[in-house]
This record gives C-alpha cells, sequence and structure tokens, in this order.
C-alpha cells in the first residue's frame, strides 16, 4: 500500500511538469518548439539529401546539427533561472524523501532531453530509410543515436554553464553564455551554408577537406548507427561520453537559486562612465542602467546574440576575395547601428513597480536617462564592440588591419550617432516599464541607411580620403560625447 502511495505521488508530479513543459509557452519543450526544432531538422536533411549511399555522412551532419542546436537552446535561456526556482518550490512541497526526488529529477530531465532529441531525429531518419531502400533500420538507429548525443551537450552545456556561475556569477555568467550561445548557432547556420554540397558526398568533398572529419565524435556515432563503423569508433564513442559524464560530476552546479550579487559597479568602463555623466542624478541613472544590462535576464541573455548571429553569419557567407567584400565587411562594422533599436527595445522588465525610485528622486528622471542611455550604450556596448569587429574583418582576411579598424571605429562612431538620437525619444526610463521605453519602426529604417553609409564608405577606407574622413567622423562623436550635447524633447 505503501509503496502505492508513493508511486501515485511520483505520477501526480511528473503528470504536472509534463503538463508545464509540454503546454508552456516558454518551455524548450514545448510542443510548438518540439515542432519548429522537427521542421528545421526537415529542411536542412532535405536540402543535404543525396540519393547515393553516403548515410553515415549525411547522419554525422545531422547528429552535429542536433548537439549544436539543443546545446545551444540550454544556454543562456533567460527564463530557466525562474524555471528552477519554481521546480525547487515543487519539490520543496512535494511529499516524497529524498531518493524519490532524485528519481523525479532525473526521470523528468531525461524526458525532456528525449523528446526534444526525437523531434530532431525524425526528419533526417525518414531521408535515411529512403537511402536504404525502405529499411528503418538505420533510421531508427539514427534517432537513438540523436538521443545520445543530446544528452551529451545537455550534460556538456550544463558543466559550461555550472562553471560560468562559479566565476562570473550568475548575472555575469549569463552575460558570457549569450556570447557563447550566439557563436554556436552562427557556428551551426554558417557550416551548413559553406558545407551544404559536400555534405552530399564523402568527408573528403567537405571545403575544409576530410582529414579533420575523422575527430568528429558525431562521425563515429553516425558510422555505428549506420553500420560502417571504423575500427576503435566503438571505443571511442565510450571515451567520449566518460569524459563528458566526468566533466558533468567535477563542474557540479553552484549553491543556491539566486541571481548573484552584482556587488558596486567598478573597472574603467565605470570610471569612464562617472567622468562622462554631468552631475550626480544622471549617474544614478547611468548606475541603474549598467546594472539591470547586466542583471536583467532577458536583456543579457539576448543582447549579444542579436549582434553576434548576423555579424557572425555575414562574415560566413561572403567570399573575402569578392567584389562587395568591402561592402560587406563595412556594413558588419554597422551592425551594433542596425540592432541598437532592438536593443533599446528590450530596455523592458516585467515588474510595474521598478521605476518607483525615479518617482521619489529630485530630478528631473526622464531627462536625465535620455544622456545616461546614450552614455552607457556607448560606453559598454557600441565602442567596445569595434576592435573585436576589426580583428573579424582581418581574421577572416575582409580588410587588412589598418582599413578594418577606420571601418570598425567608423562603424562605431555611426552607432554612437545612432544612441544618441534613441536616447533623445525615449519616453520611460529603461527598465522600469513592460512595454520598453522606445519606439523601433522609424530608428530601424535610420540603421539601415546608416549599413548603406557604412558599405560606401568601407570601398575607399584605405584611401588617404577615407582616413580622413573617418578620423574627422570618430573625433567629432568623441567630442560630442565628452562634452555632451544638449538632449532634446521627445516628440510628443
Amino acid at each position: 500500500m505503501t509503496n502505492r502511495r508513493q508511486t501515485n505521488r511520483l505520477r501526480a508530479l511528473w503528470s504536472a511538469w509534463l503538463r508545464v513543459d509540454l503546454a508552456g509557452a516558454d518551455s524548450p519543450t514545448s510542443t510548438s518548439t518540439i515542432a519548429s526544432a522537427s521542421f528545421l531538422a526537415l529542411g536542412l536533411a532535405a536540402l543535404t539529401f543525396s540519393p547515393k549511399d553516403y548515410a553515415s555522412t549525411f547522419s554525422a551532419a545531422h547528429l552535429s546539427f542536433a548537439a549544436i542546436w539543443i546545446g545551444a537552446a540550454a544556454l543562456a535561456d533567460p527564463e530557466s533561472l525562474s524555471r528552477r526556482r519554481a521546480d525547487r518550490l515543487l519539490l520543496a512541497t512535494a511529499p516524497l524523501g529524498a531518493l524519490e526526488r532524485r528519481l523525479a529529477i532525473a526521470v523528468r530531465h531525461g524526458l525532456r532531453i528525449t523528446l526534444l532529441a526525437i523531434g530532431v531525429g525524425i526528419g533526417p531518419a525518414v531521408f535515411l530509410a529512403a537511402t536504404r531502400g525502405g529499411s528503418f533500420t538505420g533510421s531508427a538507429w539514427h534517432v537513438l543515436a540523436t538521443v545520445w548525443i543530446a544528452w551529451l551537450a545537455t550534460l556538456l552545456t550544463g558543466s559550461i554553464q555550472n562553471s560560468s556561475d562559479r566565476f562570473f556569477g550568475r548575472s555575469g555568467g549569463a552575460l558570457a553564455l549569450g556570447v557563447v550561445r550566439a557563436l554556436a548557432l552562427a557556428l551551426l547556420l554558417g557550416g551548413f551554408a559553406t558545407c551544404v554540397a559536400g555534405l552530399r558526398g564523402t568527408p573528403d568533398d567537405l571545403p575544409f577537406g576530410g582529414a579533420w572529419v575523422d575527430a568528429v565524435p558525431t562521425l563515429w556515432l553516425a558510422r555505428l548507427a549506420q553500420g560502417t563503423a571504423h575500427t576503435g569508433d566503438g571505443l571511442a564513442v565510450l571515451a567520449f561520453t566518460a569524459s563528458v559524464l566526468l566533466i558533468a560530476l567535477v563542474a557540479r552546479p553552484a549553491e543556491g537559486l539566486g541571481a548573484g550579487r552584482l556587488g558596486r559597479l567598478r573597472g574603467p568602463l565605470s570610471r569612464l562612465e562617472a567622468r562622462l555623466c554631468h552631475d550626480p542624478g544622471e549617474l544614478g541613472v547611468a548606475r541603474f542602467l549598467s546594472a539591470q544590462m547586466l542583471r536583467n535576464p532577458a536583456f543579457r541573455a539576448r543582447v549579444l546574440p542579436l549582434i553576434g548571429l548576423p555579424v557572425a553569419l555575414t562574415i560566413l557567407g561572403f567570399d573575402s576575395e569578392s567584389a562587395a567584400a568591402k561592402v560587406a565587411a563595412g556594413i558588419v562594422a554597422a551592425f551594433p547601428a542596425i540592432f541598437l533599436p532592438l536593443v533599446a527595445a528590450l530596455f523592458r522588465t516585467d515588474d510595474d513597480t521598478a521605476g518607483w525610485p525615479f518617482q521619489t528622486a529630485p530630478i528631473d528622471a526622464l531627462e536625465a536617462s535620455r544622456r545616461a542611455t546614450r552614455i552607457v550604450l556607448a560606453v559598454r556596448l557600441i565602442w567596445p564592440l569595434a576592435i573585436p569587429l576589426a580583428i573579424a574583418l582581418v581574421a577572416f582576411g575582409f580588410l587588412a588591419p589598418l582599413p578594418a579598424l577606420t571601418v570598425a571605429l567608423f562603424g562605431a562612431a555611426l552607432g554612437d550617432w545612432h544612441a544618441e538620437r534613441i536616447g533623445q525619444r525615449l519616453h520611460a526610463v529603461p527598465f522600469t516599464t513592460p512595454e520598453g521605453s522606445s519606439d523601433t519602426g522609424e530608428a530601424l529604417t535610420i540603421g539601415l541607411l546608416l549599413a548603406a553609409v557604412a558599405g560606401v564608405f568601407a570601398s575607399r577606407a584605405d584611401h588617404p580620403v577615407g582616413l580622413l574622413v573617418a578620423a574627422i567622423v570618430v573625433g567629432l562623436r568623441l567630442r560630442n560625447l565628452a562634452n555632451g550635447a544638449k538632449t532634446k524633447e521627445a516628440p510628443s
């Protein structure tokens, strides 16, 4: 009787979790999310399908897609902290023992990963059956291999997240993981874009040659699943699995589920903010905005991927030897200016009472926030991004070092001008209203025009006249930032 009662309690807990996971709008394993991932995997399978019997290469490519896609989905999830808190409350009130709770958690996480992996693996499995004359044996093994690699990817990304929380705190760690997530998605989409033709053949047909492919774990697993295993593939898969499990055991979760204490803002960027602000009220608003950029879950998880993913896709999608390479480099440098309206659209909060400090402050908070927003965006986002953008343009062969730096600084100057304009048109203090504090329609149009200007400039960036123009524009923008242009009233 006792065992039956305990089984009913576990069943009730699993039932509640299953409803939340499958029906929740923000859940990474909701039915809509699984359907979207399945449709994307099916589309990629159709693009890379070949009637030739290259089942191992085809299977390995889509196992790699599943690993990166599912792993990236687990990184920097802005709602993960809220879900963990809700799960902790649900478990704390459940009449279960310690062993039963661990069993419940293990089954729940296993089911979530398995459902998403099956959804991603079904599309390629259908095409694998076509290459084998309708036999579903290889297809079934591919789905099982997808579940296997999804488990390993989730364990590995969980270990990365735990380590990031320990070293940077939950707030700084989430911002860092947002960059990792953007790079992972860019690698996924850019890799498929450059290798799509080679995926229809053997590993030797890939653009980068086939020697390095033998070191990819997904190829070992794919050859095992399709019955074409090489000597040592089974041991290699077991060794890789053991390594991931060992990393997961070492990188245990940090204690507590709090967001982490941000502490006092220090460092050169904070000192620069203090120097640029005109009065204590303006500095107070700037400190509030800087803290919210680090602590707000939605902002810190999405802002860098919002800029980094288009940058990576553009760099990977253009041939650095083509005639349009310089124009593409200018557009890449202007991406912070292009997407700045979308960044400003993230200046929102779910807390309706977040603006109470400014309602009682003896300053004009809205007027102070207009200039403080420009200062914070310039100091913490726009100008710091110029250096990594210049390095990326040089590393991928788009421009020589001096023209790359010139184009990146010119793009930052355009972004700084756009940030000032967006700040002037704020209708609320950022991070104090649920609907955001700025309008994006007109600003997006201006961002696209700035991208065109940057593209035209980049085509002449290596000319002395181009260097002179960049020096003048950058100098004027830095002088304007230091002196502080008089802010305009927001349009009614």
